[in-house]
C-alpha cells in the first residue's frame, strides 16, 4: 500500500495480490507527483482524478488475465462442483477454452466488480486512518502508529472483503451445461431428443450477494477473511524485514540485489494463503458448506489433492503481478507527461 522512501535499493513496501486486503498487487512504481509546474488549485484535484484513472485502465487491461489466474486457481473446486469437466493444461489452454465457450468479451466478467475493489480499497484505508484512528498516535513511526495502521486496515478490509468474494465468484461463474431437456418427438423415427441448456450459477454482483446471504447469513461473505488478514500481516512485516536489511547493507552487492530478489518471491510464498481463501470463498454459497473453517480446508486439500494443488494457477498469479506493474508504469508515465504538457502550456 505505501512506499518506503528513504531505502537505498528504492524497495517498496507492498501488498498482497489477487485477495489481498488492497488491490495493490508487488511493488508499484510511486504516483508521480508534480513540482516542477506553476502553483495551481487544480493540480491536486487532477492527480487525484489521474490515479483514479490510472486503477481503472490499469484493472481494465489486465482483467482477461485476472480472470484466467482465478479460473486456474480455483479450478479443482470448479471441477467438484461440476462447472468444469477437465482441468486446465496451462494458461494458453485457459484462455482459448474460455474464448471458445463464453466468448472473448467473458474475458472481463467481473471486472466491474474488481474497478470497485480497486478504487474504494484504498479510499476506505485512508479514511479510517485519518479520521476514526486519528487519535491513535501521530504517525507509523511511534508506539500507536502501528497499532493505529493495523487498526485502520482491519477495518477498511471489512468493508472491502465483500467486494473481492464477489469478484471471485463472478469471474468463476463459468457457462457451464447444468439443465437437459427431454424432448418427444412424433415424427416417423419417433427418436428422443435432448437439449442442453448452458447458463451461470450468479447474474452479477447483487445476484452473488443475495444467494450467499440466503444460505449462509453475512458469514458467508467473510469465508477465509481470516486467511487474508494473516496475509496482509505477513506480507507487511516481510516488508519491513526486507527494508530494514536494505538500509543496512545499501552499500554491498548483496543489500543491492536480495532485497529485490526476496521482494519479488513474496507472491510464490504466501500464494498457497490466497488459495485457501479463494477456495474457501467457492465453497461460501452453498447448501452444505465443504470447508468448516481454514485449518479443515487445509488438511481437505492437502489429504485429497496434494499440496501442489495450493499452487494452481501460480504461474498466472505471477504474470499478473508483473502486468500490473508495467501497465500501472505505463499509465502513471502517460499521466505525468500530459499533466506537465498542459501545465507548462498555461
Amino acid at each position: 500500500m505505501s512506499t518506503n522512501q528513504g531505502t537505498g535499493t528504492g524497495v517498496l513496501s507492498v501488498a498482497p495480490d489477487g485477495s489481498s486486503l488492497f488491490s495493490t498487487p508487488l511493488p508499484l512504481p510511486p504516483v508521480p507527483v508534480l513540482t516542477s509546474v506553476p502553483k495551481s488549485p487544480f493540480i491536486i484535484p487532477l492527480q487525484q482524478v489521474s490515479l483514479g484513472l490510472m486503477f481503472f485502465m490499469t484493472n481494465t487491461v489486465v482483467a482477461p488475465l485476472e480472470r484466467v489466474h482465478l479460473l486456474m486457481q480455483n479450478q479443482n473446486e470448479m471441477i467438484k462442483s461440476g462447472c468444469l469437466s477437465t482441468p486446465y493444461k496451462g494458461m494458453k489452454d485457459c484462455f482459448l477454452r474460455t474464448i471458445k465457450q463464453e466468448g472473448i468479451i467473458s474475458l472481463w466478467r467481473g471486472n466491474c466488480v474488481n474497478l470497485c475493489k480497486a478504487l474504494t480499497s484504498q479510499a476506505f484505508a485512508i479514511a479510517m486512518y485519518k479520521n476514526s484512528w486519528h487519535n491513535l498516535g501521530d504517525n507509523r513511526n511511534d508506539e500507536f502508529g502501528e497499532l493505529k495502521f493495523k487498526a485502520a486496515i482491519f477495518s477498511a478490509t471489512l468493508f472491502h472483503y465483500p467486494l473481492d468474494y464477489a469478484r471471485t465468484r463472478v469471474a468463476t461463474d463459468f457457462n457451464y451445461p447444468m439443465r437437459v431437456y427431454h424432448q418427444f418427438s412424433l415424427d416417423s423415427a419417433r427418436k428422443d431428443h435432448f437439449k442442453v441448456i448452458r447458463t451461470r450459477e450468479f447474474s452479477g454482483m447483487f445476484d452473488v450477494y443475495r444467494q450467499t446471504l440466503l444460505l449462509n447469513g453475512i458469514t458467508g461473505l467473510y469465508k477465509g477473511y481470516f486467511l487474508s488478514f494473516l496475509e496482509f500481516l505477513a506480507w507487511d512485516y516481510s516488508n519491513k524485514k526486507i527494508n530494514q536489511y536494505s538500509v543496512t547493507q545499501e552499500a554491498t552487492f548483496t543489500g543491492m540485489i536480495m532485497p529485490n530478489i526476496a521482494l519479488y518471491s513474496l507472491p510464490v510464498v504466501f500464494y498457497p494463503l490466497t488459495s485457501l481463501s479463494r477456495r474457501m470463498m467457492m465453497n461460501s454459497s452453498k447448501a452444505s458448506i465443504r470447508y468448516k473453517y481454514a485449518i479443515h480446508a487445509f488438511n481437505d486439500i492437502v489429504k485429497h489433492e496434494g499440496l501442489s494443488s495450493l499452487y494452481k494457477g501460480v504461474t498466472a498469479g505471477v504474470t499478473l503481478c508483473f502486468a500490473r506493474i508495467f501497465a500501472f508504469k505505463a499509465f502513471a508515465e502517460t499521466s505525468t507527461i500530459m499533466m506537465r504538457s498542459y501545465f507548462s502550456q498555461s
